[in-house]
């Protein structure tokens, strides 16, 4: 297995098809406008076992009006405006899941961006996922929110740029 990140115009059409298929499938993602979304985000990764796409993250540029509704949300007292990256569309297939490989992909993912605040959002309920993240130097914040998409409450992580120095998986290569 192998994770690879890059610039969203470094994709082919075909991975970039196969990446959006894959996040609208995972279900946690508004599907209008994702196509857009993704051309604009910062960079996708992509975890492939031999051609078949098992994992997926991005870091993504959100509007302002969304990272500032989250934050409210959330009752999080913090400058919302400091965190211009979000760390999301965090995927990984259902037969692949309890390996660890959202390391993997969320690893990747931060190598791609230079040290800079960033967030991200979890279900409250993906205790897997939350542990992923302070892995990598993540803070939960502010108190769980309703979702808008689903009956689920969700959390919201902050990483600063000073907090970087997380706890490092190894190379993106899984063996």
């Amino acid at each position: 297995m192998k994770a690879e990140t890059r610039a969203p115009q470094e994709w082919s059409h075909d991975d970039l098809e196969r990446f959006e298929a894959f996040v609208k499938a995972a279900g946690e993602v508004e599907p209008t406008g994702l196509g857009n979304r993704i051309a604009h985000a910062v960079s996708l990764t992509l975890l492939r076992e031999g051609s078949a796409l098992i994992g997926s993250a991005a870091v993504k540029i959100p509007s302002a009006a969304y990272r500032r509704r989250v934050f409210q949300k959330a009752e999080a007292q913090l400058d919302d405006r400091r965190y211009n990256q979000e760390l999301g569309w965090i995927a990984i297939h259902s037969e692949y899941r309890g390996q660890k490989l959202s390391r993997t992909v969320v690893d990747s993912a931060l190598e791609s961006i230079a040290p800079a605040p960033v967030f991200a959002t979890s279900r409250a309920s993906n205790l897997p996922m939350h542990r992923t993240l302070e892995r990598f130097g993540f803070a939960r914040v502010g108190r769980p929110y309703s979702s808008e998409r689903s009956d689920e409450q969700l959390v919201l992580f902050v990483r600063d740029a000073r907090d970087t120095g997380a706890a490092k998986v190894g190379s993106s290569n899984v063996e």
